[in-house]
């Protein structure tokens, strides 16, 4: 039986500008997933995001390389600093 991506909360928080988490947390993509909101982040499965903003909502804000935005938390898992070092290189 396929595995099917969960769905995503809703609704999108309204974007805001933070100052990061001192402590780093990353995440890795369970599943794809495509935005169609500019506030949002797309990804791959097995991407390595950097975590920097959290919302009870289900919705959490993040960096993927060069771009910045929300993503659903429940297509994601936490993974250590030293895992997502490693993917990373």
């Amino acid at each position: 039986m396929p595995v099917r991506a969960p769905r995503t909360p809703d609704p999108v928080p309204t974007p805001r500008i933070a100052d990061p988490d001192p402590s780093s947390e990353f995440c890795r993509a369970l599943y794809d997933y495509q935005s169609t909101d500019m506030s949002c982040l797309s990804f791959r499965q097995h991407d390595v995001i950097h975590v920097l903003n959290k919302v009870e909502t289900g919705w959490w804000d993040g960096i993927l390389g060069d771009a910045r935005g929300w993503f659903p938390s429940n297509y994601v898992t936490i993974i250590s600093a030293e895992e997502a070092a490693a993917q990373q290189s």
